[in-house]
């Protein structure tokens, strides 16, 4: 049985400006023409959305899982119009003309009257182009619009994120309003408490922990709260942490006060966000309900002042950034004292975890560090290329062949799709022809992939010879740019186990 996927897309400026591009409009328009249409009457029907996502870039979860089935699940494609499936005039065109054709995927635009299949053997992708170009202009110019907007809503108390910060909810009598989650209310309350009682972050942090108590971003993803939103840092070893702590006691919005506009997009075609100076703030009081009183934040406030130092990684550590942990993968942080050692940060606040385990003196892991160094420099030495010049030039040309097969698969691609398109072969015929060259182009890259970590590592030890191997085969001391030079990263692994990942490929006897 064919398949068709309905995609629909609403921005939060189409909401904002209350336009009729919504979600359901858009279904309920799609359906209609479905319907309208007999030859559809036996299709399966997949629906593939994103609400509250932009147009501008194609990197949206809708619009790929859609992709990903495009010529294998789904043979057509049905939009309200070419803005709902993207702005960007370049990617349009190139998915209409080139890549959509080539899958043998139908693609239809209700309100522009576009049918792929009416327009077969045409380059329409200019076309489209100017139509996408003017969307971009209405983009930029209805951004400035929304911008207005939301500063004025802003100003009225109205709550502007994507999603309800942590302690909150969105409000479910209003979109622009926000109410207290009385589950993490409660355990927000009890971190200014605590704080204000003389307990210090990491402590507050080790007790949570140990509680099973989910930080912000679990806690968000367990209840679905925003199930567009992404939260890759959300997962098992997301813990609250010192600085999540800390992140909660300085939050005045705690208090019922809400602080906006402290930062914003540069432009709507990028992602790059400036931070505003805090004279352009947007400050409301008693825009919600507090969680806490003024006279509880003002008490952990000091508290907070009060709290020692925490141990981190100094600026001048030659390892820093280079070490983690072998069980959870996060940062080790230094602890200073008599004899200084480097340990887990997951461990610090899990004390009952594996990674409570995961520590290291630090004149230990210099000294082995050290060891390991002088070792493979000596044997790289020892097993330099006889031929290195020839080695790098016999690569290099076995590169080039390589590229010269992949553009003849390439272009093989492209007559297969001429001869389909007119009519030489069949489209079974056309798919096993696709089939073969795709996993002759896979097995070409494979070897071309194996061929550039052949190439780095020649590279790589002109680069170390450049450094003079000789000198570093004497070194007593480490160095930053020495470590950074030749040490990718030092794993710690339970029982004081150096794994050590170096830059270059491993040699051994």
């Amino acid at each position: 049985m064919n398949t068709l996927a309905l995609y629909t897309r609403a921005s939060n400026e189409d909401e904002n400006l209350g336009e009729s591009a919504t979600i359901q409009n858009q279904r309920d328009l799609l359906y209609h023409y479905i319907r309208s249409k007999q030859e559809f009457k036996d299709w399966n029907v997949l629906e593939f959305q994103d609400d509250g996502w932009s147009g501008t870039t194609f990197d949206r979860p809708g619009i790929g899982k859609l992709l990903e089935l495009a010529g294998k699940e789904v043979q057509c494609i049905i939009v309200k119009d070419f803005s709902r499936f993207g702005r960007n005039l370049i990617e349009v065109g190139n998915y209409l003309d080139q890549i959509f054709p080539f899958l043998g995927v139908r693609f239809i635009a209700v309100n522009e009257g576009y049918d792929s299949n009416d327009n077969a053997g045409r380059t329409i992708g200019l076309d489209v182009s100017l139509k996408a170009m003017v969307y971009e202009m209405y983009s930029r110019d209805l951004s400035k619009k929304i911008s207005s907007v939301k500063e004025e809503q802003m100003k009225s108390g109205h709550y502007a994120g994507s999603f309800a910060f942590y302690g909150y909810q969105k409000s479910k009598d209003s979109k622009s309003g926000l109410e207290i989650d009385p589950e993490a209310a409660g355990i927000v309350k009890r971190i200014f408490s605590l704080a204000a009682s003389g307990v210090k972050t990491l402590q507050i942090a080790v007790l949570l922990n140990k509680e099973g108590i989910l930080p912000p971003l679990s806690y968000r993803k367990q209840k679905k709260m925003d199930e567009h939103f992404q939260c890759p840092t959300a997962t098992e070893h997301n813990i609250w942490t010192q600085a999540r702590i800390a992140a909660i006691i300085r939050d005045e919005r705690y208090t019922g006060v809400l602080v906006s506009k402290k930062k914003q997009r540069i432009d709507i075609s990028t992602k790059k966000i400036k931070l505003n100076d805090r004279k352009d703030w947007i400050r409301v009081e008693n825009a919600m309900d507090a969680i806490v009183t003024r006279d509880e934040f003002g008490q952990a406030q000091k508290a907070l002042v009060q709290r020692g130092k925490r141990n981190t990684v100094a600026p001048s550590e030659p390892f820093r950034g280079l070490l983690k942990c072998g069980i959870c993968g996060k940062a080790l942080d230094r602890i200073d004292c008599k004899n200084p050692y480097f340990r887990c940060v997951t461990g610090r606040f899990e004390p009952d975890s594996l990674c409570a385990e995961i520590s290291i003196e630090r004149k230990e892991l210099e000294q082995t560090v050290l060891s390991a160094l002088k070792y493979q420099i000596q044997l790289m030495q020892e097993n330099k290329p006889s031929d290195k010049i020839g080695s790098e030039t016999m690569i290099r040309q076995n590169l080039e062949k390589i590229d010269g097969q992949m553009g003849k698969y390439k272009s093989n691609q492209m007559i297969q799709f001429e001869r389909f398109a007119g009519g030489l072969i069949d489209r079974e015929q056309f798919i096993m022809e696709k089939k073969k060259t795709a996993e002759q182009i896979s097995a070409l890259q494979a070897e071309k992939e194996e061929l550039f970590r052949q190439l780095q590592n020649v590279e790589q030890l002109e680069q170390l010879e450049a450094h003079d191997l000789g000198r570093y085969a004497f070194v007593e001391t480490l160095s930053r740019e020495l470590l950074v030079a030749l040490i990718q990263e030092i794993r710690i692994q339970p029982d004081h186990i150096i794994e050590i990942n170096w830059n270059f490929r491993k040699l051994g006897r």
